[in-house]
């Protein structure tokens, strides 16, 4: 029960790890058009999730000879 115990905190633990070494930047502004994140060197393009959406990115580590880039839309709470 005690391992059970360890690998449960493990799993809950290390992901949050990684996460907080994750360095996200905000995406250029030319990426933005009309309301929709375009990146024309990834061939990708989403509609934003609400208007004035801010829009990062961060590069992950690189696995098995791969880099993967991961893209976030911050849905602002309207109090600015």
């Amino acid at each position: 029960m005690k391992s059970l115990s360890l690998i449960a905190l493990a799993a809950l633990l290390i992901p949050g790890f990684l996460w907080s070494q994750i360095n996200q930047k905000p995406v250029p502004q030319s990426w933005v058009v009309d309301g929709k994140l375009n990146v024309p060197e990834f061939s990708l393009s989403i509609k934003s999730p609400a208007p004035g959406s801010r829009w990062t990115y961060a590069t992950l580590p690189e696995t098995d000879g791969y880099v993967f880039t991961m893209f976030m839309g911050e849905v602002g709470d309207g109090s600015n």
